[in-house]
């Protein structure tokens, strides 16, 4: 095939290094690329309109070196976190990049070249040539293969009579492994971030934080320096991977006398541990103090194609050992890649091996395999080669996926292929263990001619440079799946169907596990229940259904809690948070409309938030003030962690009222649970369901504590007209005693009552999970719950609806909330019975409209709110809705330019809502908005507005 010249000078420069990588796609959703050639942009992956993605408005990044000049940048990486960026160029120069603390958006500089150390000349011998970002020392979790079970034939056999049964059909198993060192010391509990890299003649250079700040400090160590004279190389590629040991494994290459080179690399942090040991606090005596770099050769041999019919050697990877393969024998595997200019390409492993030396210890000294330090040494280094693998096709890159589980290799052609490793084999479509999306027929369809490939940190999509230098993307898909239902083979359809959801689940499990975002799998899911219900609705919801039930359990997250699990483990359950998002994501269709299905998630994402507010809250203000620098009394102090809350307790109160607007509809009818037969409900889901409920009882307590903790603040200051705590007092006060049309107290009663009745008959009840499934997954009141919903509305109707007024608690506006299926404008008395005509029976539409034609008086604003209230003059108050333009989302107030102040507008690149990003620095308390800095409560990440930057 016929490579475009610009295309052609890439792949020429990509294979002088082997390490040229002008995309880099961080765990935590950034994608950098290189722009210009001497400019790097950040952008994300962002839903504009509920439905379709793009790219972000990307952060641009030109670095210059201490000349002011900036050169071609050859090479960019993520560290594991997704925190930090390293940029360098072709002449060596290394900048390193984290997100600002201070501004949402922007990118710091922690590292750049130091003109007291510039590299001697010339200067395309410090190029770098090699690259490795050092793991931190903490466990990971990693998802092993799904395995089906016997009852999944069964399960198949029975479609569709079995899609909403809660059988058993795989088994998830996952494990907990570290990747293998050096580590940085840790110091109270602050990790410390390090980077390493070789250049072209041989300098292995070493960028570490110290123990102050999080500026980066260079150490340098020439790799080879008891090399004798006259056998000074220079390399033309490299790679590092960590050992069980705790060192590194340095494999270089040089194209000079076609050598490579196996050192093993020790690096320590004396200060740091001496630090992290509480032995000293302080590092003297500059940056040959803070760490420490040792090298020793293991090995030198010949390495050549096989059968080196005008192959060379293009790029080179250096593994660590399978994390998940503990009995390895070898220390690391170097996969070598051998192009030619025919266009094809020869990959081939070698596993570096470690075994006793046959000679005797008198002999030692004259042994060929002596090492470059000249030490005596009991044992030796080997490669052992295996069976090359050839394609037709030339190599582009090559790099690890998947918590080093993968090797990826990308084509001028736009193909990708992955291999398992150890082995190095193929990805068998299988249908009894599942691993990933391509294991199950999904495909990464092949690209345009291009150089530069990025595979997403979940393998469900790959980001590219096309010939004109943009950014583009493509998904993974399964063109069967969508494939029309032939009669003679629905078996072979529900198989397909079947596993394409287990592998979906499998695959967001493991980024759940790892952290990792997900947004492309999202789009992936998405995508695939789009199509297939365009070509049968019931399919497609027989796959949505199995998806989301599936993606529970691989995260090993039941929805019927059977103990009562702590508040503060479910509220930071990070698993629950990510499963909910992606049911807002796969029911939200374009203009941000979400289904029943996605509203649900969305009340839960919301009451998660606020459980989690009033928690952070609520001890704040109980704990001993934090001595700071602020002139603030300790009334100010505490009083504003209560403002803080003001929003949520809003949406609380509000939530109450929607909740009660549906038991009231549902006390019309003589048969109180036939209301609900045949309809979907949001506010009967939230108070039948387990998780849900645990929710919405602790955030009615936790109203309840914010009231009664600043009354007595209010108690103990003296200004009791303009004073913090007075005028905290009152936002509270108006939002749960004047302005709420039913009192906080007697609902609460109602919710513990409905609780305790729900845990006296949960046992008995079969199929809980099932249960559960149909409130969470479709808002549908199950027969089993008839009873004690029965029960509950009765107790409403005769102890709180005589206690309220009715019309007030009706007409009060909560679509704020966006939990209503219309939330446009409040229903007026003209259409309301026709909007609800659908759902109720004829005798409740006539009792409803006799109802409106004779309780239209205005509400009272006493602050019981009782019903026959006498005040002519009193208009609906509506402080949530009337002239609001936007709602910022985390602390449910009313959002403007003018209350935004230094704050910066920005939105979610996930669900698209918007908030204030304030800089925490700047303010003297810490609220509890501080853990929803970096990203919303979906998990997806904050972006500045396009006007705002």
């Amino acid at each position: 095939m016929s490579i475009p010249t610009t295309l052609a000078s890439n792949l020429a420069a990509s294979q002088r290094t082997g390490c040229n990588s002008k995309i880099s796609w961080s765990k935590l959703g950034a994608i950098a690329y290189v722009v210009d050639t001497t400019s790097v942009n950040i952008t994300h992956l962002a839903c504009v309109d509920g439905e379709s993605w793009e790219f972000s408005s990307p952060y641009k990044i030109t670095p210059v070196d201490y000349n002011g000049v900036s050169h071609p940048i050859a090479i960019l990486s993520w560290n594991s976190g997704g925190t930090d960026l390293t940029i360098t160029d072709i002449n060596g120069h290394l900048w390193i990049y984290i997100a600002s603390a201070t501004h949402i958006g922007t990118y710091d500089c922690k590292c750049s070249p130091n003109i007291n150390k510039a590299p001697p000349n010339p200067l395309e011998l410090n190029s770098v040539i090699g690259f490795k970002w050092l793991e931190p020392e903490k466990s990971v979790i990693l998802m092993n293969p799904a395995t089906l079970l016997p009852s999944f034939e069964q399960y198949l056999k029975n479609l569709p009579s079995d899609a909403n049964q809660s059988t058993t059909i795989a088994t998830y198993n996952y494990f907990h492994a570290h990747h293998y060192g050096p580590y940085i010391p840790l110091i109270s509990n602050n990790p410390k971030q390090a980077c390493i890299a070789v250049t072209r003649r041989g300098t292995i250079r070493l960028f570490t934080q110290g123990m102050s700040d999080t500026k980066y400090i260079e150490i340098t160590m020439p790799v080879d320096k008891w090399a004798t004279k006259g056998e000074e190389v220079l390399f033309s590629h490299a790679s590092f991977a960590g050992t069980r040991d705790g060192t590194l494994i340095l494999a270089a290459y040089s194209s000079q006398n076609e050598n490579l080179y196996i050192y093993k690399v020790m690096l320590e942090w004396p200060a740091l541990a001496a630090a992290a040991s509480n032995r000293n606090n302080s590092i003297g005596g500059g940056s040959n103090h803070l760490a420490v770099i040792q090298v020793k050769r293991l090995l030198r041999t010949k390495i050549m194609a096989p059968d080196n019919n005008g192959y060379f050697l293009s790029h080179m990877l250096v593994a660590s050992s399978a994390l998940h393969n503990t009995d390895a024998e070898s220390d690391a595997e170097i996969y070598v890649t051998f192009s030619s200019s025919r266009n094809d390409s020869i990959v081939q492993k070698f596993d570096l091996v470690t075994k006793p030396v046959i000679l005797h210890n008198n002999f030692f000294g004259l042994s060929s395999q002596r090492d470059s330090m000249g030490g005596n040494e009991q044992n030796q280094s080997t490669l052992v080669s295996s069976e090359p693998t050839r394609y037709s096709k030339l190599a582009t890159n090559v790099s690890l996926a998947l918590c080093d589980s993968f090797i990826c290799t990308s084509f001028i052609d736009g193909t990708v292929d992955l291999k398992h490793r150890p082995h190095f084999s193929n990805i068998k479509v299988t249908n009894n263990s599942i691993c990933s999306l391509l294991s199950i027929g999904f495909q990464l369809t092949s690209l345009e001619t291009v150089t530069d490939v990025c595979i997403s940190p979940t393998l469900a999509s790959v980001v590219y440079l096309d010939g004109n230098g943009k950014l583009k993307i493509s998904f993974a898909q399964n063109t069967k799946l969508a494939a029309p239902l032939v009669p003679g083979q629905v078996k072979a359809s529900n198989l397909l169907m079947v596993v394409s959801a287990l592998g979906l689940a499998v695959r967001h499990a493991a980024a759940c596990f790892t952290s990792s975002c997900c947004d492309d799998l999202l789009y992936v899911m998405k995508t695939e229940y789009i199509k297939l219900k365009a070509g049968s609705p019931e399919f497609a919801e027989q796959f949505l259904r199995l998806l989301l039930r599936e993606s529970y359990r691989a995260v090993s997250f039941s929805l019927d809690l059977m103990k009562d699990v702590p508040m503060d483990k479910l509220i930071v359950n990070p698993s629950l948070q990510r499963l909910l998002s992606m049911q807002v994501v796969l029911g939200t269709s374009a203009g941000w409309k979400r289904n029943t299905m996605a509203r649900v998630a969305w009340c839960l994402l919301n009451m998660r938030m606020l459980s989690f507010g009033f928690t952070f809250t609520l001890r704040a203000i109980v704990q001993p003030r934090q001595h700071n620098n602020s002139n603030q009394t300790d009334i100010e102090y505490y009083s504003g962690y209560i403002m803080s809350m003001v929003g949520l307790s809003r949406w609380c109160i509000d939530f109450m009222a929607f909740v009660c607007q549906e038991l009231y509809m549902s006390s019309l009818e003589t048969d109180h649970f036939s209301y609900f037969k045949n309809k979907t409900s949001v506010p009967a889901a939230m108070m039948l369901g387990k998780v849900p409920r645990m929710f919405l009882i602790f955030s009615l307590r936790g109203v309840r504590g914010i009231e009664s903790n600043i009354r007595k603040l209010a108690e103990q200051e003296a200004n009791t007209f303009s004073g913090p705590a007075h005028t905290a007092l009152r936002k509270i006060r108006e939002i749960t005693q004047q302005f709420s049309p039913v009192p906080l107290e007697i609902f609460e009663r109602l919710t513990t009552d409905l609780d305790n009745s729900l845990n006296n008959i949960y046992l008995n009840l079969s199929d809980r999970l099932n249960l559960e499934h149909d409130l969470i997954f479709n808002a549908k009141v199950p027969d089993d719950f008839a009873n004690v919903l029965s029960r509950t509305v009765e107790i409403f109707n005769s102890h709180i609806v005589p206690k309220i007024n009715v019309s007030w608690l009706y007409y009060y506006d909560v679509s704020w909330l966006g939990l209503n299926e219309v939330s446009d404008e409040q229903i007026n008395a003209d259409n309301v019975v026709q909007s609800f005509d659908h759902a109720h029976h004829s005798a409740l539409s006539r009792r409803l409209s006799t109802f409106l034609q004779t309780n239209r008086t205005p509400v009272s604003t006493s602050p019981s709110g009782a019903n026959g209230a006498s005040n002519s003059d009193v208009k609906e108050y509506r402080p949530h809705i009337n002239g609001v333009q936007e709602i910022d989302y985390l602390r449910k107030q009313e959002m403007s330019r003018f209350s935004v102040g230094s704050g910066i507008r920005c939105r979610c690149v996930r669900c698209g809502e918007r908030t204030v990003w304030h800089n925490p620095k700047a303010s003297p308390n810490t609220y509890w908005t501080i853990a929803c800095q970096k990203s919303c409560i979906c998990s997806g990440v904050w972006i500045p507005l396009e006007e705002e930057k």
